[in-house]
């Protein structure tokens, strides 16, 4: 992914090497080493060299976080961090909106919550890159378009990718025992894309999962080491319904699809309907923002499980969430059960509303179509206005 966008960015048609001219400044700065030739900064040089070009920075410092007792910058995508020293020999000062990668899986170590639950307060408008799907095409020509264009029967009801890692385990096993068992799901476990193995997965491997995802109706996608995964990313844009089991995601991708676009797409199913009486992972039972009201807006998008977002809500402790979910659901419901109660109208409309957000999810190999790379740049630009009010209204400037 970082090769990807450092790619992109470097051959984007609309660059220039005037920083004065520019409305997007670039920190070409990774959290992960991407290659030999391209070594990464260490997180905390990173941030003192940031803090002695621009000092206001310094006042921000709680953009750093703590999960589970590894501190971790959060290497985000911020807008209007003030003037930015250029790095010329002339040393011009810009005012920069300063754009950066962030590797995701961060993201859902640090919270219970939801986005906003990392970005509430903070005087920026937050934004990340999706990971990058199997598709890198045209944007009229995502497979999900086509799907919707051409039609046909599915082969599998729902399929899953994946294996029984990560912090939701317990589902991911549940999960994968029915699909074992069950005649209508397409199951992909023992390659590398999908065991974690060290080793690079193959042109074959990603054949494989994009056949099972061609041929099934939804696509299962519980969470791993994070929050969300590459899977479900994969699975919008090759039109596969996924199904979501947590509240954090219902919002996360607000930059490319927003929370109504989202709800039309997906089907959301609670972790703990899934789980019944058995162990429900952290983010199954987490809750929002204290001063959150979107779990009133996801009541009204998701009617059917309005007593699962009363029983999140903030204010409730741990223990009042976890028995009140226990209360709605004493018992497991089937994956295949659920599925195989939406109706055919219900499904061909989400398949139109995925084909419809599709190539948003798209990092293309160039500009020649709106993809995920040139909605996030124009999207960082018109949202000048939005960032300095909410700048102007952030306790941190106080």
């Amino acid at each position: 992914m970082p090769l990807m966008l450092h790619y992109r960015f470097l051959n984007y048609a609309q660059r220039t090497r005037e920083v004065d001219d520019a409305d997007v400044f670039i920190i070409p700065a990774y959290n992960f080493k991407p290659s030999h030739d391209l070594p990464c900064a260490n997180s905390s040089d990173l941030f003192d060299t940031l803090a002695e070009l621009n000092p206001r920075l310094k006042d921000l410092y709680p953009l750093q976080r703590h999960c589970y007792g590894n501190e971790i910058e959060d290497t985000v995508l911020n807008e209007d961090i003030m003037p930015f020293k250029s790095l010329r020999e002339e040393e011009q000062w810009a005012k920069a909106k300063v754009g950066k990668a962030k590797k995701e899986a961060l993201l859902g170590a640090c919270a219970q919550d939801g986005p906003e639950g990392w970005t509430y307060n903070k005087p920026f408008i937050w934004y990340q890159f999706p990971y990058p799907a199997v598709y890198h095409g045209h944007a009229e020509s995502t497979p999900a378009k086509l799907r919707v264009k051409l039609g046909g029967i599915d082969r599998y009801l729902w399929s899953f990718s994946g294996t029984g890692r990560g912090q939701a385990g317990f589902l991911r096993q549940a999960i994968m025992k029915e699909c074992t068992i069950c005649n209508r799901c397409g199951k992909v476990t023992q390659i590398q894309e999908v065991t974690g193995a060290p080793q690079k997965a193959s042109m074959m491997d990603y054949a494989r999962l994009s056949a099972k995802k061609l041929q099934s109706t939804f696509c299962v996608e519980p969470p791993g080491d994070s929050i969300t995964r590459k899977s479900l990313i994969d699975s919008i844009v090759l039109g596969c319904i996924p199904v979501v089991f947590l509240h954090q995601e219902l919002d996360m991708f607000e930059a490319f699809a927003t929370a109504e676009e989202f709800a039309d797409a997906v089907v959301y199913v609670p972790e703990a309907e899934v789980m019944g009486d058995g162990r429900i992972s952290l983010w199954g039972t987490g809750t929002f923002h204290d001063s959150s009201h979107q779990w009133k807006h996801f009541q009204k998008l998701y009617p059917k499980y309005a007593e699962v977002f009363e029983a999140l809500r903030p204010k409730r402790s741990l223990e009042q969430r976890e028995k009140q979910l226990r209360s709605l659901f004493p018992n497991a419901t089937s994956i295949a059960t659920i599925l195989s109660a939406i109706s055919d109208e219900e499904v061909k409309r989400k398949q139109k509303a995925l084909a419809k957000i599709s190539h948003r999810f798209v990092i293309g190999l160039d500009d020649s179509s709106e993809d995920a790379v040139r909605i996030l740049l124009n999207r960082i630009i018109s949202d000048d206005t939005v960032a300095q009010e909410r700048n102007a209204k952030s306790t941190l400037f106080a």
